[in-house]
């Protein structure tokens, strides 16, 4: 469904896309979704930024120089969100599908996109921005130029920073593609797949389910 394009693979750097699609219902987060969100949450506020050390996270900012963009000025989204919980900021809610997307992103700390696939459009590559830009989600416009980006017919929508408001998941939301980015060896990305399908079955009553890792 998905190609990776020469020009991320000539980086010589790993990255493994898991990537799931289904048919969903979008509603506000039940009890149950709340609670293991706040369980991510208070797992990662133990940590201080001077003693929290990832494999993944440290894989990223190797692909971001590699691709001539500065990694501590567009952090990956996992990286943003761990930050924003270790300084006490809090932790947003959106709906049932982007919070699971949330919960998956906090326990791996691979950045994880949510796009409504209906407003995706023929092809998709996973490639290197050019110079163009997006309105990204809550971000304001954003230059993705050297970022790895989602692409469709369109042009691009998606990226390990932040995605854009034209795919964004919303209540109208019918049918959702999820892409998890796992910089670096990419361990435990079938057990966070497993885990993404299981949550959207039991709270988005997900059906028509394909999973897959490129």
């Amino acid at each position: 469904m998905i190609k990776i394009t020469e020009k991320i693979i000539e980086t010589g750097l790993p990255v493994k896309l898991g990537i799931l699609t289904a048919d969903v219902q979008v509603k506000p987060s039940c009890d149950n979704i709340l609670a293991l969100l706040d369980e991510q949450v208070q797992r990662v506020k133990a940590f201080t930024l001077e003693n929290y050390r990832n494999e993944s996270l440290e894989a990223s900012r190797d692909i971001y120089k590699k691709l001539g963009k500065d990694p501590s000025r567009y952090r990956i989204s996992s990286d943003s969100l761990f930050r924003r919980l270790i300084k006490d900021k809090g932790m947003y809610h959106v709906n049932n599908v982007v919070d699971i997307n949330n919960i998956i992103s906090l326990k791996t700390l691979w950045s994880v996109g949510a796009y409504d696939l209906d407003k995706v459009e023929g092809h998709i590559l996973y490639g290197v921005g050019a110079d163009e830009v997006y309105e990204g989600i809550g971000r304001g416009i954003l230059n993705i130029k050297n970022l790895p980006v989602l692409k469709d017919d369109l042009g691009p929508f998606g990226s390990a920073t932040s995605d854009s408001l034209r795919t964004m998941v919303t209540e109208d939301t019918k049918r959702v593609l999820m892409v998890i980015h796992a910089f670096g060896t990419g361990e435990g990305l079938e057990d966070a797949l497993k885990d993404m399908k299981s949550y959207l079955a039991a709270y988005a009553y997900a059906e028509n389910v394909h999973t897959e890792i490129i």
